[in-house]
């Protein structure tokens, strides 16, 4: 207290309290908003991240061709006992399924009509 202020008995009153932090919350709110560098929005992320999902894709049905040809190989060599003609001969053509997988996903290849009726089967 200051010698110039009178003597209060008791609490301010309570709209006083809220008209002071009323206006500190604005000077706050003002100084925080100069602070604050503006932030412009980023690129769309859905657009960049379709290119990245695809990428993905096509390595993994390459690798997955890969290593299923190079798993049934050594299987094949394990119990015919033809090593290492069966991991060679299963690698390449898990390598041709990779590529053929990689090629239908882009759309250069048909999808396989694996299962499905012929036209002339439908007739």
């Amino acid at each position: 207290m200051t010698p110039k202020d009178p003597p209060q008995s008791g609490p301010p009153p309570r709209d006083e309290d809220e008209a002071r932090l009323a206006r500190r919350l604005d000077q706050l709110d003002g100084a925080l908003k100069k602070a604050e560098p503006e932030v412009k929005p980023a690129t769309p992320v859905s657009r960049d991240m379709a290119g990245f999902a695809q990428a993905m894709r096509l390595g993994s049905e390459f690798v997955a061709g890969v290593l299923v040809g190079l798993g049934l190989g050594l299987g094949l060599d394990t119990v015919a006992g033809t090593s290492p003609w069966g991991l060679i001969v299963l690698t390449l053509a898990g390598f041709l399924a990779g590529v053929m997988n990689m090629m239908r996903v882009v759309g250069a290849l048909p999808a396989s009509k694996f299962g499905k009726p012929d036209d002339h089967q439908k007739r």
